[in-house]
């Protein structure tokens, strides 16, 4: 676990470091905390994001959480999304009960998914959080291949 944790803040360590903070979700309004750091080059196209979901409390679970819609990506660009520290929880049909897993669950389904900026800025990530102080951690990677963005 601890390996997997200090992987997981090299990767994102540059991106929060030298990225553009954006505030997503109002702890204030909401029992949920989200914000995005976006990095982007010289030509000013994001290339990497890391977004960060907490529950703050919040005893109703996966139905009740908004989607996680990001910002200042660039809409037209391909992203690669992945989950560095992926949940090891799931809920039990039928009675809903959170157990442990050995294998770890996704948000997205996979390892790594991809998606377009539009669709991450606009339609969001669906967010499913088990426990009242569960949390999140999404990497995008711009994916080589994608065009600029358009003036």
């Amino acid at each position: 676990v601890i390996h997997s944790q200090i992987a997981a803040h090299k990767l994102v360590s540059p991106i929060v470091r030298d990225g553009q903070l954006y505030r997503l979700w109002d702890p204030f309004r909401v029992s949920f905390c989200a914000w995005c750091y976006v990095l982007k080059d010289r030509a000013g196209r994001a290339t990497a994001a890391a977004a960060f979901a907490f529950n703050m409390s919040s005893t109703f679970w996966s139905n009740l959480v908004p989607r996680l819609c990001l910002r200042g990506l660039d809409p037209e660009a391909l992203y690669t999304v992945t989950e560095p520290l992926p949940n090891n929880r799931t809920q039990k049909m039928g009675t809903l009960e959170v157990v442990r897993t050995p294998q770890p669950v996704y948000q997205l389904g996979a390892e790594k998914v991809k998606m377009y900026g539009a669709s991450l800025m606009h339609m969001g990530i669906p967010v499913r959080f088990l426990t009242q102080d569960d949390s999140l951690l999404f990497v995008l990677n711009r994916c080589p291949d994608t065009p600029a963005v358009r003036e």
